[in-house]
């Protein structure tokens, strides 16, 4: 039995200017508070150490999502009582995404093509 989504996006890319290096430190400071968001680190300035020096060496891409085209696939290739089985067990356990997914699959039974063995 096989689900899975496939997620292709098509982004838009926004470059950091190569010398810019105020951009750079405040990329720099952006993902040091994600990452040790307890701050502990040395302040992030550009021209200061400890970080000055190799701000240069950073490069910055940030993507905007445009456009998305998600694919979802289930077991079409298994007999249509056997999806409808998995499906009553997906419903009974009825945890995470598994309920949506037997819906799924109990709404579309004739739109997939026949079995074969």
């Amino acid at each position: 039995m096989a689900y899975h989504t496939v997620v292709p996006s098509i982004p838009r890319d926004h470059r950091l200017p190569p010398h810019g290096t105020e951009a750079k430190a405040a990329l720099l400071r952006h993902r040091l508070a994600h990452f040790q968001p307890e701050g502990d680190h040395a302040p992030v300035e550009a021209g200061r150490p400890p970080y000055g020096r190799m701000l240069s060496g950073i490069r910055g891409l940030r993507l905007e999502v445009g456009d998305v085209r998600a694919r979802f696939t289930y077991d079409d290739r298994k007999p249509v009582e056997h999806r409808a089985a998995v499906a009553g067990r997906l419903t009974e356990r009825g945890r995470g995404f598994g309920v949506p997914t037997a819906g799924e699959r109990l709404r579309r039974p004739d739109r997939v093509g026949p079995w074969n063995s």
